[in-house]
């Protein structure tokens, strides 16, 4: 008996000191943000930094407590930016509802796929740039996305699948194939997708 007690002992013991360790461990934001008591509802933040010199996502300002938690607005526009380090570390944007990128000077969104985290953003701007080729699956990186408004681009190929979940995709003065376009088009009425082209 004397033996149970002690080996009842050492396994308290064990799963108090596996308990602190887990609850010393210090969270990442993003996991902090979630586990975080409900505060009231906050005022939201529309914020425009269109033609301000800007070459890159200002990453310091985005993740300041008083602006990430209740962005649902940016508009990014008329900068000159990085075409390829516009964003090169993570952003989480909890609340951004509209995104836009008109006229940045932008050759690839792979920067923004990769390091944006918006998980309810619904609108994305990203018109007057020279992005080609077949348009991406936005929705596969913002998965509740319904707008997206791509005009004055090289965009040249719209597949079905890529309007999966969109509500209006607006691609007027692209390089779409009006045969394309003939094929695809009972599709997009399938899907109850707008697309303007």
């Amino acid at each position: 008996f004397e033996h149970a007690e002690e080996t009842q002992t050492l396994s308290s013991r064990a799963s108090s000191t596996s308990s602190d360790r887990f609850s010393s461990a210090e969270p990442s934001p993003v996991r902090e943000y979630f586990d975080k008591e409900p505060e009231p509802e906050l005022e939201s933040i529309s914020l425009d930094l269109s033609s301000t010199n800007l070459t890159s996502f200002p990453i310091y300002s985005l993740t300041d407590p008083n602006i990430f938690t209740n962005l649902t607005s940016l508009n990014l526009s008329h900068n000159t930016l990085d075409a390829m380090k516009y964003l090169d570390s993570c952003l989480f944007l909890p609340h951004l509802r509209v995104l836009s990128l008109v006229s940045t000077g932008l050759t690839t969104i792979h920067p923004l796929a990769l390091h944006l985290s918006a998980p309810g953003m619904k609108s994305l701007n990203i018109s007057c740039h020279h992005l080609s080729g077949p348009v991406p699956k936005f929705r596969y990186y913002f998965p509740m996305l319904e707008e997206v408004i791509a005009t004055d681009g090289w965009f040249d190929v719209v597949e079905t699948r890529t309007l999966v979940g969109l509500k209006k995709l607006d691609l007027r003065n692209n390089c779409i194939g009006e045969a394309d376009v003939e094929e695809r088009r009972g599709d997009w009425e399938v899907l109850g997708v707008e697309v303007l082209l």
